[in-house]
């Protein structure tokens, strides 16, 4: 305490005691991805991701239903064994079904390690072996190529299908991924340290070997948050924008594909339709 002209004055800063919580306190929580989602269902249920499927139809679904079937997801993958830290591959186009694993990975603390399915599958095999990834999430017409994978990456347990229906055997057991729709606020996601890693791809290899990049939850937070500001891409909730992506979505779109959900805005999806065109 201090003491001036006999009166008893609050204690300063440096005199408080730490335990006591007063300093430091204020929206002090880990900067973890599940939060952007979680806000765009809570703030904004009605804004749509809009993915293009084909044939000219489209697939429409609001932030609210998304987050419920990414909790969904995340509900299959716990009864599959998956845990934090965990490794799960995706080898998808960019769609609502991918954008919907992507959060219930990363959701509950496991690592999304998107797959590029213009490499060969020797190398992609190559990476899942490396990653140790325990599942494969694949857009039906990869499957044949989600199978050379698995049979060269023996960590790989079982292919979850998505964006389409089985028509062929493969390596591993595959089976449909159809989500039933989740409770978000019981969700397990984001119990864990900000600094946990989120995302792992891996680059093309100009120069050697391909190479392993993780990202953590905090820095594709501020990555997205960076995005968002008006000097960049000044997205806010009037904003539609259309991510077109040649192939699967890597870990760095990824963030970009955030922005739109922490704003409010839409976001439209080419479904992997310009890339299936573009692969002939």
């Amino acid at each position: 305490m201090n003491m001036h002209q006999g009166i008893t004055l609050p204690p300063t800063p440096s005199d408080a005691d730490p335990a006591d919580g007063m300093d430091g306190a204020m929206q002090d929580f880990p900067l973890t991805l599940d939060r952007f989602l979680r806000h765009a269902a809570k703030w904004h249920p009605h804004a749509e991701v809009v993915t293009a499927i084909g044939d000219g139809a489209v697939a429409r679904i609001g932030y609210d239903a998304l987050a419920a079937r990414a909790a969904g997801i995340t509900a299959t993958l716990a009864d599959l064994g998956i845990r934090a830290g965990d490794r799960v591959a995706t080898l998808a186009w960019n769609s609502q079904a991918h954008v919907e694993a992507w959060y219930a990975i990363m959701g509950m603390g496991a690592v999304c390690h998107t797959l590029n399915p213009r490499l060969t599958a020797p190398q992609l095999a190559d990476m899942a072996d490396q990653s140790s990834a325990r599942l494969l999430i694949a857009s039906a017409d990869l499957l044949p190529l989600a199978s050379r994978i698995a049979a060269a990456a023996p960590a790989i347990e079982r292919i979850l299908v998505i964006d389409g229906e089985i028509t062929e055997l493969a390596a591993v057991p595959a089976v449909p991924l159809d989500p039933v729709d989740g409770d978000v606020d019981a969700a397990p996601w984001g119990d864990f340290p900000e600094t946990a890693p989120c995302g792992l791809c891996f680059t093309s290899g100009t120069t050697g070997a391909p190479k392993g990049v993780t990202y953590t939850h905090r820095s594709s937070f501020l990555h997205a948050l960076r995005l968002l500001q008006a000097d960049v891409m000044a997205i806010r909730r009037a904003t539609r924008c259309w991510w077109w992506c040649r192939c699967s979505m890597p870990t760095p779109g990824a963030c970009r594909s955030r922005c739109p959900r922490r704003a409010g805005g839409w976001c439209c999806r080419d479904g992997g339709t310009t890339a299936r065109a573009s692969r002939g």
